[in-house]
């Protein structure tokens, strides 16, 4: 895989994950990952697109989240994601930097309760929410139990 392979990537993930919560077609979402912004996002639109520069594709979804709500433009939260409406804001510009470097979600009891029964379509959106809410690592122990299971004599 090349270099451009590799950046293209994390940007596929983060186009498909914001039209996901947007509604917008593909022709409406942009997404630029670079390192030259530190950890954060820089959200714009104009003439009808959504441009979304960030430090990786987490970075990315924060940012349309953060200009959605920011521009009244549509809603992305746990409790309900209303996508864009109609149009995107004329010409709007949203920005964000990270104060820590590790974002992690959940604790120990998440895993035991209802995620066990999640299929793709469930976890496909929760990872989404997760990237909106700036989130950089999800704590999870699903499977451990099989590793102990076959490290630890049964006696």
């Amino acid at each position: 895989m090349n270099k451009t392979q590799h950046r293209a990537m994390p940007t596929a993930a983060a186009e498909a994950a914001i039209r996901r919560l947007s509604g917008l077609p593909e022709s409406a979402v942009h997404v630029s990952i670079t390192e030259r912004i530190g950890d954060g996002f820089r959200a714009l639109s104009a003439d009808g697109v959504l441009t979304v520069v960030a430090s990786g594709a987490g970075s990315a979804v924060a940012g349309y989240a953060a200009f959605a709500r920011r521009t009244g433009a549509a809603h992305v939260s746990r409790l309900g994601t209303r996508p864009i409406g109609g149009e995107l804001p004329a010409k709007a510009t949203v920005s964000g930097d990270a104060m820590m470097g590790h974002r992690i979600a959940y604790n120990l009891t998440v895993g035991g309760y209802t995620t066990p029964f999640y299929d793709w379509a469930q976890w496909e959106h929760e990872i989404d929410l997760l990237a909106a809410g700036g989130v950089t690592a999800a704590h999870l122990t699903l499977g451990q139990e099989l590793v102990l299971l076959s490290t630890i004599p049964v006696t």
